[in-house]
């Protein structure tokens, strides 16, 4: 006998066979409130990871979801300045204060970034709408980072009152030493501010501000023993301080410890991928240290981020030279393609007329030689160099004649210049003097090209 289910029964039966494949078609979709948590989630969780990427694909996510909130915004903000894409943060934080224009603490944010940028313009101006806006007394911190923007700018005036109110509110404290310190050097006061400094880091050992302060100031004055030793102090209180951590490796470098500035600055780079000063200053220190292949790499970097960088296009042409000791003619090709976009960087020209020297182009090396003295920034060592071109080429022999009775001037017994000089004489006798009139150009001074 055949069992007959009821209709019923059977399709109970069938339901429950095809639950799983059914069961999507009726899951709750999550709605825009909880994507906007998850995607949040997902964000801190990949920044506190260290995937700095994924971090920003889901915090950019999360923005999509909820434009009205601006807390994923905010957090890729400080996660661009915390991995030193110092460009993205400031995209990101001006974005958000279009919506929110009196967010303090973006305000703050911003004004931070503009500093550790070296835009103390921009930075005065963002910190002193900061303490317009503070309700209240504003916090002193504040105030001091403006007074000392104020006197990175020149702004003296301006600053005196803000310097005054800090030694009044804490006398002999030693940010506001450092401060008066900062203020007497700019002044010119050089044995004002020396003796305020060593008060001021008296009054506190442990500030950052003095310690820094007191960094750059044995740096300006070329003392890199002693700022590297203030460095060292400033960089083991504020360790992922990437100006701090700069300066540092600056003060190391000019020591010719190039192993440690390498060890600071790559360790700060873990932590901050996209700092392409950090990345430059790097470069450098590898091409003192002869890694060239190190130092190509690193250039390269930074030209995948910024294509037109002067900086990185010249330690990339540093690198090809110094990869290429037998053939200088990829590095003079580098050094080429700079100029076309950079045409005045100083570093360049003041490199290249040696290489062009090197392979016989001596006209190419009179022109770029002729670029530097236009822009007034030769060195004695190239105005003894284009006189000797124009003496060989005959090209310019008055302009010739003025280059080296200056540097006689200075230097009245040099005896390559006194012999220099000789030949000048035994060459403007060889070759009669241009005359200006009718079919004539006058001095011929070549510009631009080869």
């Amino acid at each position: 006998m055949r069992l007959v289910l009821p209709a019923t029964a059977l399709g109970l039966t069938l339901a429950l066979a095809g639950c799983d494949q059914l069961a999507p078609l009726f899951k709750k979709e999550p709605t825009r409130e909880e994507l906007f948590v998850l995607k949040l989630s997902q964000g801190e969780a990949a920044a506190q990871a260290g995937n700095f990427d994924e971090a920003i694909a889901r915090y950019k996510e999360a923005s999509g979801f909820s434009a009205s909130n601006t807390t994923p915004t905010k957090a890729l903000g400080k996660l661009y300045e915390r991995i030193g894409d110092s460009r993205q943060a400031l995209l990101t934080l001006r974005q958000i204060l279009v919506y929110t224009p009196d967010d303090l603490d973006v305000q703050k944010q911003l004004a931070d970034l503009y500093t550790l940028d070296g835009n103390d313009e921009a930075a005065a101006k963002q910190l002193r709408t900061l303490v317009d806006a503070s309700p209240g007394e504003p916090d002193l911190g504040l105030v001091r980072q403006l007074a000392s923007a104020l006197i990175r700018t020149r702004q003296l005036e301006e600053a005196l009152p803000l310097v005054t109110r800090i030694e009044d509110v804490a006398p002999g404290a030693a940010d506001a030493i450092g401060l008066r310190a900062e203020f007497a050097l700019a002044e010119g006061d050089e044995d004002e501010g020396a003796r305020l400094l060593d008060e001021a880091v008296r009054a506190g050992e442990s500030s950052i501000y003095v310690r820094l302060l007191r960094g750059r100031y044995f740096l300006a004055r070329g003392n890199a023993e002693a700022a590297r030793d203030e460095l060292a102090i400033a960089t083991g209180l504020a360790p992922d301080n990437p100006e701090i951590v700069r300066l540092h490796a600056n003060a190391l470098y000019l020591l010719e410890r190039y192993a440690e500035a390498s060890a600071l600055l790559a360790d700060l780079l873990q932590s901050r991928p996209r700092d392409l000063k950090l990345r430059g200053l790097l470069a450098e220190v590898k091409l003192a240290e002869e890694s060239a292949a190190d130092a190509l790499t690193l250039a390269e970097s930074i030209l995948s981020a910024a294509p037109n960088d002067p900086q990185a296009l010249f330690l990339r042409a540093r690198a090809i030279e110094l990869s290429n000791p037998d053939s200088l003619m990829p590095a003079i090709g580098a050094y080429r393609q700079l100029l076309t976009q950079h045409p005045s960087h100083m570093p360049t020209l003041h490199r290249l007329w040696k290489l062009l020297i090197d392979i016989g182009e001596k006209t190419e090396a009179l022109t770029t030689l002729e670029r530097l003295l236009t822009l007034e920034r030769t060195t004695s060592e190239e105005d003894i160099a284009l006189a000797e071109l124009y003496i060989e080429t005959a090209l310019n022999l008055p302009r010739a004649q003025k280059l080296i009775e200056a540097a006689l001037k200075d230097n009245p017994g040099d005896e390559e210049l006194l012999a220099l000089h000789q030949q000048l004489k035994a060459r403007l006798k060889e070759v009669p003097p241009r005359r200006s009139g009718p079919g004539r150009s006058g001095i011929q001074i070549l510009r631009g090209g080869r």
